[in-house]
């Protein structure tokens, strides 16, 4: 079954209501024990759902610029 992209959105909604400020710093942690445990297709959900708590958790200015 695949993972889509609203089922990212919505488990790093839950994770950042869960653990607050900590959210990016605990899915991090998760991302090793996928990583440990060889299990690649659980440690790529994490780091998508790292990085969508990392864009829901960035300063709304920021979400607009670009990086070159």
């Amino acid at each position: 079954m695949a993972v889509t992209d609203k089922d990212i959105l919505a488990s790093a909604k839950i994770f950042i209501n869960q653990h607050g400020d900590r959210a990016l710093i605990e899915a991090m942690k998760r991302i090793e024990e996928f990583e440990a445990k060889g299990d690649l297709q659980g440690r790529e959900c994490w780091n998508q759902i790292a990085w969508a708590i990392e864009w829901m958790q960035m300063p709304q200015d920021m979400k607009d610029e670009t990086c070159h």
